[in-house]
């Protein structure tokens, strides 16, 4: 099974509980998949992360943050190994210092209108475990 197969097996999957430990470069999801009423569980990690790139909404939507309602919750909407580097670049003309920290990604990951780009060396998924 590809990576990008393996990925699409969770797509739509609730997230439960997540984290993101920057001390051990690594992003962990606890997820729940319910499929003609079968729920499955999977537990993901995305390890050795070197590149982690988060944006609430489309650019211009950004900055409109809501408080959460009481039911609602984060859905994996979808996650994709791309086939292209996605670069990321950080550009100020006072804190010219900054240009050092260009990074770039190959993972997306949809959580309803937001929207993550990382760069990590493995991906795992309950047991198995894939090199990016």
């Amino acid at each position: 099974m590809s990576i990008q197969q393996r990925m699409n097996e969770l797509f739509e999957s609730k997230i439960v509980s997540y984290s993101m430990d920057i001390l051990e470069n690594k992003l962990s999801l606890e997820l729940e998949l319910l499929e003609n009423e079968v729920i499955t569980n999977y537990s993901v990690e995305f390890m050795n992360i070197s590149t982690f790139y988060f944006i609430n909404n489309t650019t211009d939507e950004r900055k409109e943050i809501f408080p959460p309602e009481k039911d609602d919750y984060l859905e994996l909407t979808s996650i994709n190994l791309s086939n292209d580097i996605i670069n990321i670049s950080l550009d100020c003309e006072e804190e010219v210092w900054l240009k050092q920290y260009n990074g770039c990604g190959k993972v997306i990951l949809e959580i309803w209108s937001k929207l993550v780009v990382l760069e990590a060396d493995k991906f795992k998924v309950n047991n198995d475990i894939y090199d990016l």
